[in-house]
């Protein structure tokens, strides 16, 4: 997932890498139908449709279109919480300000999906981001 502008620049020039190598790849399986080469090629394409898919979803969180991110677990809650600040147009840095911490700390959280961070810190998260949170709680089977 990409969490902020500077990882946005970096998946966008290894897409291009990516892209570029898969065509010259591409022109060598055709001359040679070399099944290694196939191979390496599948893999390319999928890592291709990745970084793609994660570009668009960053910009479609920051087009300002997102009305509602659905969590399916309490484990999904961290990406959550980074979806809705990129969703509500606020860089890390933005939301360190309205904490009043420093930006490294906000991309500490982030980075390690915010295992460091007490429950308290992630309420006051939720409440700076101005976002409602529900879920089910089920009880399944001991």
């Amino acid at each position: 997932m990409i969490k902020n502008e500077r990882q946005l620049k970096i998946t966008g020039n290894t897409l291009r890498k990516f892209e570029s190598i898969l065509v010259q790849l591409t022109t060598q399986y055709q001359s040679s139908a070399d099944l290694k080469l196939k191979m390496q090629i599948d893999a390319l394409e999928t890592d291709v449709l990745k970084l793609k898919r994660e570009i668009e979803e960053f910009e479609y969180l920051k087009s300002g279109a997102v009305k509602i991110i659905l969590a399916k677990s309490f484990h999904d809650l961290p990406n959550v919480i980074i979806k809705a600040r990129i969703a509500r147009a606020l860089t890390q840095k933005d939301l360190a300000l309205k904490l009043g911490m420093k930006e490294q700390q906000i991309q500490r959280y982030e980075t390690n999906d915010f295992a460091s961070a007490s429950f308290a810190m992630m309420v006051k998260i939720v409440d700076a981001l101005d976002i409602t949170i529900e879920e089910k709680v089920r009880l399944n089977k001991i």
